[in-house]
């Protein structure tokens, strides 16, 4: 990847694990660590580790497996902190879950950026984890808990809170043109990924 990304524009980038077993996830978090600490690499530079899962809800899983989906655990966070050589700067989270606000706070301690996403957090959820340091939405629209006239959701609190950064897959398939719109419309433009 980090060969291919120039090609695209991209000269930075943060490597990405997806939900599998504990076993899998420490493979690739260890791999991404070797590759890091390399010397003469060529191509993008890998900036360090978005840890997406396998703290998400059932719910929303997308392309994740949901057996592989865990509740997420401050013990587990620092194993996972550990095998990647301290290099995990992004995690990706469903922030509704039991036990997330310990880890959400231990995160934001370490500098760890906490992202929503594959959530079916509410309004109310997500307006008490801002307060905590919570800054991001994960491809937003996708895996999420859509906007509601009764529950604005993951996607309409994206809209609402300026606090928040979103990132939105803009290829016209994962998000339709007018939704992107909609999203890029409604946000400070230094806030749209």
């Amino acid at each position: 990847m980090a060969s291919c990304l120039p090609e695209e524009g991209v000269t930075a980038f943060l490597a990405t694990t997806d939900t599998k077993s504990i076993k899998k996830i420490d493979e690739s978090l260890n791999a991404i660590k070797e590759y890091i600490n390399e010397k003469n690499k060529a191509g993008a530079e890998i900036l360090g580790v978005h840890l997406e899962g396998p703290f998400l809800n059932r719910k929303y899983t997308g392309a994740m497996i949901p057996e592989y989906i865990i509740p997420p655990t401050i013990e587990l966070v620092k194993h996972f902190e550990e095998i990647s050589g301290n290099n995990i700067k992004l995690v990706t989270m469903a922030i509704e879950l039991e036990n997330t606000e310990e880890v959400i706070k231990y995160l934001v301690s370490k500098n760890i950026v906490v992202s929503i996403g594959h959530s079916n957090a509410s309004y109310s959820d997500i307006e008490e984890v801002i307060k905590l340091g919570v800054s991001c939405v994960t491809h937003t629209y996708n895996a999420q808990k859509p906007l509601r006239r009764d529950n604005i959701g993951v996607v309409g609190s994206t809209m609402l809170f300026d606090e928040l950064y979103c990132e939105a897959i803009c290829d016209g398939i994962h998000v339709s043109p007018p939704a992107i719109k909609l999203l890029y419309k409604n946000k400070p433009k230094d806030k749209f990924i």
